[in-house]
């Protein structure tokens, strides 16, 4: 999968003439499953019938490796290999390459997602993240805690894209030394794909903390120069040496790591914050489109609504979501969200809190705010000649929980508080975003001292009008 732990030459020479002449067969009995992985180096002229009829039955295929920044690591073969294998009937998945020393898990995860979007979702296997030879490992090697941070960070930012919990794949010798004990907590820790090369199947691999809780084992890699591994392979329909893995179980049981559409968010759904945990400072939003936010001065959360809630000050409190394709192509919309205000602004109609807000300082898209009066105000294409104001007739109370809804389908804007219409207005459309947009929660535009202050949870803004 990726670079391994060097050999001397005699020792690799040796190893290579006794094990040239293996041939991997299929795993006798129906307690295991043969696979393989695949990256670059296999290309795209696979025979994946041959593959099939050769008794493999899933394959892993490398889709990405770091970021987006240049140089950009990306398997230019992974489309044909992943739609050829899963042609030929073998179950398919996704894996990502790591580098945590120079990049930030979120950075790493969106790129991934970018790239690898169509191969997570329904009928494929669950994503993987690859976690092996860090090429500083005087840093993030040194210390399990700020890796499996990162490990952590990067599967949340994952599964809260796609509704998919990744699997983890890394070595022995990591899951051993280098990776905190929680990532193999049985309840709340991650499924493990063990890299172990044995090279005989016949004897269990060593997972550290996981104990002999594996998924899959890649327990032969292909011997390169100066490289331990466990020799030459010839899998039929493949030119080049190959991985060999293992899945601990049957087919009724892989079918259980394949992603069902009950876990996949819906394309509508732009951005959903649940306010249940922050990662570092990071807001993540469980929809498909990763736009997560920068929690600015919050700490911590408080029982809300659903779950938890973030507690806005009203004096500095707010998280900055920058601005992405998903926000700036909305030209309908649904803003839901859950509010218990704390305190109103103290001037009546002269002052506002931002509950959210979407567009750039002067030139607002969007915003849902709290008035002094405890009305809720809905405005579009602030600052322009087209600004349309929506208000509630309704005055929410402090300390009690309120229900908003704003809604704009292309002509009008709408306004419920706690399922009941408050107000409509005619807008002919939206702005398009201006240069610097960003989306502000608990924040107006164009900035300053008007903070919310309360509790906001469960917000989900959608590309199209739903029923409040």
């Amino acid at each position: 999968m990726g670079r391994r732990i060097a050999l001397t030459f005699l020792g690799a020479l040796l190893l290579s003439i006794l094990s040239a002449c293996i041939f991997p067969v299929p795993l006798p009995g129906d307690q295991t499953l043969n696979g393989l992985d695949v990256n670059a180096t296999q290309g795209s002229n696979i025979d994946w019938p041959t593959v099939y009829d050769a008794g493999y039955r899933f394959v892993y295929v490398k889709a990405t490796s770091g970021d987006a920044d240049p140089p950009a690591l990306r398997n230019d073969h992974f489309e044909n290999q992943a739609d050829g294998a899963k042609a030929a009937g073998l179950a398919v998945g996704v894996y990502h390459f790591a580098y945590p020393e120079t990049n930030s898990p979120e950075d790493e995860a969106q790129y991934f997602i970018d790239e690898a979007r169509d191969y997570l979702r329904e009928g494929y296997l669950r994503p993987v993240l690859d976690v092996e030879a860090l090429s500083q490992p005087s840093g993030l090697m040194a210390n399990g805690a700020s890796l499996s941070e990162w490990i952590g960070v990067w599967m949340e930012s994952v599964e809260a894209a796609t509704g998919v919990e990744p699997i983890l794949y890394t070595t022995s010798d990591y899951a051993n030394n280098y990776l905190d004990s929680t990532l193999a907590n049985q309840q709340s820790g991650y499924d493990l794909w063990i890299a172990h090369w044995r090279c005989d199947s016949s004897v269990p691999p060593d997972c550290g903390a996981w104990g002999n809780r594996w998924a899959f084992w890649q327990y032969w890699a292909p011997t390169e120069p100066g490289i331990i591994g466990c020799g030459h392979n010839s899998v039929p329909g493949i030119g080049e040496d190959v991985d060999l893995d293992i899945f601990n179980g049957g087919l009724s049981l892989l079918s259980e790591y394949m992603i069902d559409t009950t876990d996949l968010p819906e394309d509508s759904l732009v951005a959903y914050y649940d306010f249940d945990e922050a990662i570092g400072s990071t807001l993540l939003d469980h929809s498909r489109y990763l736009n997560n936010g920068d929690i600015q001065d919050i700490e911590g959360v408080v029982t809300g609504r659903v779950g938890n809630a973030f507690n806005f000050d009203g004096v500095n409190d707010w998280v900055r979501v920058p601005d992405s394709e998903s926000l700036q192509t909305i030209r309908r919309f649904t803003i839901s969200c859950w509010i218990k205000p704390a305190s109103l602004p103290p001037m009546g109609r002269a002052a506002s809190t931002g509950i959210v807000a979407y567009g750039a300082e002067w030139h607002g898209v969007w915003e849902l705010r709290l008035m002094g009066d405890g009305t809720v105000f809905l405005l579009l294409n602030w600052y322009t000649p087209s600004e349309t104001d929506v208000i509630s007739a309704a005055h929410l109370t402090v300390g009690t929980w309120h229900h908003i809804v704003a809604t704009f389908d292309g002509e009008s804007a709408r306004l419920y508080i706690d399922g009941s219409q408050e107000a409509q207005q005619a807008c002919p459309e939206l702005l398009t975003p201006g240069v610097g947009s960003y989306m502000a929660v608990g924040l107006n535009f164009p900035g300053g001292d008007e903070y919310f202050h309360g509790l906001i949870d469960d917000l989900r803004i959608y590309n199209e009008v739903r029923a409040p």
